[in-house]
């Protein structure tokens, strides 16, 4: 969604972070990178001149996990951590 601003602060929520649009605003950012980008959501970030790109769920949240994991299991030697290995659904294979 092009609101028609210059990209110089990018705000970013993983998943479906579209709920916290207007705290991005607030905080100064032109630009707010999540997932499931609803309409009308886009619509009232679009006229509060909010850029928005949308990456969609599991592209914002799947890059994360294998450094997740690898965090968790140097804190918590005592268990067996895995990050949960999927591909986007949405993507053919």
């Amino acid at each position: 969604v092009d609101a028609g601003r210059p990209v110089a602060k990018v705000g970013f929520c993983p998943g479906s972070g579209m709920s916290c649009w207007p705290e991005a605003l607030a905080e100064g950012c032109d630009t707010y990178l999540t997932g499931d980008i609803r309409y009308h959501q886009a619509c009232d970030a679009r006229a509060a001149g909010l850029n928005l790109i949308d990456l969609g769920h599991f592209g914002t949240e799947a890059p994360a996990l294998a450094d997740f994991a690898a965090e968790f299991a140097g804190r918590f030697t005592q268990l067996r951590i895995t990050a949960f290995a999927a591909r986007d659904i949405f993507i053919p294979a």
